[in-house]
This record gives C-alpha cells, structure tokens and sequence, in this order.
C-alpha cells in the first residue's frame, strides 16, 4: 500500500460525525451573523430577518478528527413549541442567544428554555450565548464587563454554561461552539449519527468549506 493510499484511507482523514445544532433567542440578538461568523468568517452590518429557518452547514477538524457541523438559524419571533419542534428532531446540541444591548432579550432566554423542555431529549446540551459584548468596548477586559453574573444567570437556569460573543468582531464564536461539539463528543458519543466524508483529507478546506440549503430572508434592516 502506497503512503499515499495508506493516507488517504487513515481514520483521521475519513472519520466524520453528523452534529446538528440549532441557534434559537429573539430577533435581533444576532444569531445569523454568529452563524455566518463562525461559517463564512463574514460580518455585515446589515442583516436580513431569518423567516422560518436558514440552514447551513460546516466542515471542521477538531483534535484531528473530522465533523460535518449542521447549524439551523430559526427566526426570533416564535417561542411556540410547534414551531421549534419542528427543527428539534435528532438534534445534538442548543444555543439560546441573548444580546448585551437589550437586557430583557436575557430574561426571554428562560421563555425559549421552557419552550424546549417537553420537545428535546433530557441529555441534549443547552448553551447561553450573549452576543454584542463589543457594546462595552474595544478590549476583552471591556467584554467580560459583569461576565459573572451571566454565568450566574446560567446555572441558575439551567444552561450547560454561558459565553459572550461579538460576531461583529468574532469574539469567542469558534470557543463556544468548539466547546459544543467537544462537550456532545465526550459526553454523548453514543448519540451522534455517524458519517464517513469522502475527499477530506484537505485539512484547509475542512475548515473553509460551508454551504447554504435553505435561505428565506426578506427586506434588510440595519444592525446585526
């Protein structure tokens, strides 16, 4: 067997696990741009409303071993659960999504937490994420302003844990959702749907590679 052969068959460039995330919070928090952070490493000041859902998805190495990460967008402006039910089937992880700049979108996380307490599996992790942190300046010191009490605001409620993003300055986007993925792959590997990827021996498209299946948006707003 060539180096080659031998290479392209080894299980770090063939192993590859299904995860399927959903990013759920209210309008406006900046869920879409998190999502096209993390997926495209692109930001706009301009944003168009997500109606219903945008799907998109990732290839990512991570400790050599390769995931095909789905992330669904959801629109804000629905709690109810026959709405987000829709998307929860076989999903592996949550991130509820709150903003700095509206300290009542952080009270609605604990809405859309009950929203998904009868629909989702018990062992399905739940994250905190609050976005804008750049609202407090330009340096990590200003974005931790206070970082204790939304950890606090977590475990009280019950989230795995919590992060503060800025997407507009990809702060802690990739940390978060790393933490994701590695928390589901320890914890729950039994769980995870796996998949073999072909051609993906190229560790630098693993990390770039992203595509869109479903993208309902309508006019553009200002903001994030």
């Amino acid at each position: 067997m060539t180096s080659k052969s031998k290479n392209k068959n080894s299980d770090d460039d063939k192993f590859g696990a299904d995860i399927k995330l959903i990013i759920i919070g209210n309008s406006s928090t900046g869920k879409t741009s998190i999502v096209n952070q993390f997926i495209n490493k692109k930001f706009s000041k301009e944003y168009s409303a997500t109606i219903a859902s945008d799907f998109q998805y990732k290839l990512l190495k991570i400790n050599n071993l390769n995931f095909r990460i789905q992330f669904w967008d959801l629109a804000g402006q629905d709690k109810s659960q026959t709405y987000i039910g829709l998307f929860c089937r076989d999903i592996h992880g949550i991130i509820i999504c709150c903003s700095c700049d509206d300290s009542k979108s952080r009270e609605d996380t604990k809405e859309w937490k009950k929203s998904l307490n009868e629909i989702k599996e018990n062992w399905v992790p739940v994250i905190l994420c609050e976005n804008k942190c750049d609202v407090f300046g330009d340096n990590e010191t200003d974005y931790l302003k206070d970082v204790e009490e939304l950890k606090n605001f977590a475990e009280e409620n019950n989230f795995l844990t919590a992060f503060r993003v800025s997407a507009k300055n990809n702060y802690n986007i990739d940390e978060m959702i790393k933490y994701l993925i590695n928390y589901i792959r320890d914890n729950y590997a039994d769980k995870i749907v796996n998949s073999y990827i072909s051609d993906s021996s190229n560790e630098e498209n693993l990390s770039q590679h992203s595509g869109t299946l479903k993208n309902n948006q309508k006019k553009k707003k200002g903001c994030c």
